[in-house]
């Protein structure tokens, strides 16, 4: 949804004093060092501003910026790796960054952990951690910690191949968002280091929680729409990308789209694609007439560059952090 600062100002409100609390009680036995941080929720509070959104969106660099983080986030290749199949899933990507996160802070990656996590975050419980935990060790992105001296549960550590595709990727994120935040540059080089890498993650890690429990309090439409779906996002960009080229970002013209031809290249059925189809226009993101005319509504152009101008204060967040810290 749209940003609005007296509303964001309520939830932040109602995370510190409500659902904070009930989180640490909640999870204090799994999470016993990590710390929901009142710093990062009042740092959260002031980055995501109307204003400071409204800037970002009116940037000149910002239509084309948005468009290639579209083609980012929709490669056209098969990638059978974690990274490949959690671009389709936004709650696996959002469980495998959390597990590099828990590696990265005091504790580790175990079970217990990237369970607690996920569910403050929203993104699941028990049953689909422990499912990523067995996923991610199937693709030898993870493996038992020799080094762990606490036998009551076992924990992880993440091998080099899953470090580096999610170096590449945030390296690749950053790239593409630099015009929006130059600061980011002197951060690009720091992500191939081990040491920078983990405290890069320590600091998102942390602030995707937080965003995670200010999304539950939104109310009406919004992206979720699309991405509560297997490869919902991904359609939605390839959907997007289908459009002939404009100054604007999405489209702001009628175009032809084919839903059989959005499926063969997503590898999802024609039925997905139709229903996710509806479910935009029941939320009225898309029209869509019967010889497979689409417009993009005002409501999802919104939706979509909030989303990607929170995405570049929440990384050029993190990239001053590391910064900061030497």
């Amino acid at each position: 949804m749209a940003v609005n600062d007296d509303l964001l100002a309520a939830k932040v409100e109602h995370v510190r004093s409500v659902q904070l609390l009930s989180a640490r009680r909640r999870v204090a036995a799994d999470l016993a060092t990590h710390t929901l941080s009142d710093r990062m929720l009042t740092d959260i509070a002031a980055a995501i501003s109307e204003d400071e959104v409204r800037r970002l969106c009116a940037h000149p660099s910002f239509p084309a910026v948005a468009r290639a983080l579209a083609g980012q986030e929709s490669p056209q290749g098969h990638d059978a790796g974690l990274l490949g199949h959690a671009m389709r899933d936004a709650n696996r990507m959002t469980s495998a960054i959390l597990a590099l996160y828990l590696d990265a802070t005091p504790g580790g990656l175990t079970h217990a952990r990237l369970d607690a996590l996920t569910d403050l975050a929203g993104v699941g419980g028990r049953t689909r951690a422990h499912a990523v935990i067995a996923y991610m060790r199937f693709l030898g992105y993870i493996a038992p910690d020799p080094a762990a001296r606490d036998g009551r549960e076992r924990r992880y550590r993440p091998t080099a191949r899953m470090r580096e595709a999610f170096q590449r990727y945030f390296i690749d994120r950053l790239t593409i968002l630099q015009p929006l935040a130059p600061e980011m540059a002197a951060a690009i080089p720091r992500l191939t280091r081990d040491e920078d890498f983990s405290a890069f993650m320590a600091v998102l890690g942390e602030g995707l929680v937080i965003m995670g429990m200010l999304h539950r309090l939104n109310t009406g439409p919004s992206l979720d729409v699309f991405s509560r779906r297997r490869s919902g996002l991904l359609t939605l960009w390839r959907l997007l990308l289908s459009a002939p080229p404009e100054e604007r970002w999405p489209p702001e013209q009628r175009f032809r789209a084919s839903a059989i031809d959005l499926a063969r290249k997503g590898a999802v059925a024609r039925s997905h694609v139709q229903r996710l189809l509806r479910d935009g226009i029941e939320a009225e993101m898309l029209e869509v007439d019967a010889d497979g005319w689409v417009r993009v509504t005002p409501r999802l152009r919104v939706e979509v560059n909030t989303y990607v101008a929170i995405l570049a204060i929440g990384l050029r967040y993190c990239c001053r952090e590391i910064s900061a810290a030497g």
